[in-house]
């Protein structure tokens, strides 16, 4: 498994794309949403991302799937 190798790596989507979405059920809210990806880093043969709900705009990470 790859070492976090720093910040540089750590991509950030616009927003503009369908790549820059990914569904989930917020923990926060318990709905359905295609969340907001803010950032996302691949490690080794995982990704994680970091995702912000719409409905109720509390944040989320997805750590391989």
């Amino acid at each position: 498994m790859s070492t976090f190798q720093g910040h540089r790596y750590i991509e950030h989507p616009d927003g503009s794309t369908d790549d820059s979405w990914r569904n989930f059920t917020c923990a926060s809210c318990n709905k359905e949403v295609s969340g907001a990806i803010v950032a996302y880093f691949h490690f080794g043969y995982d990704n994680v991302y970091w995702l912000q709900c719409p409905n109720c705009a509390d944040g989320a990470v997805v750590n391989g799937g």
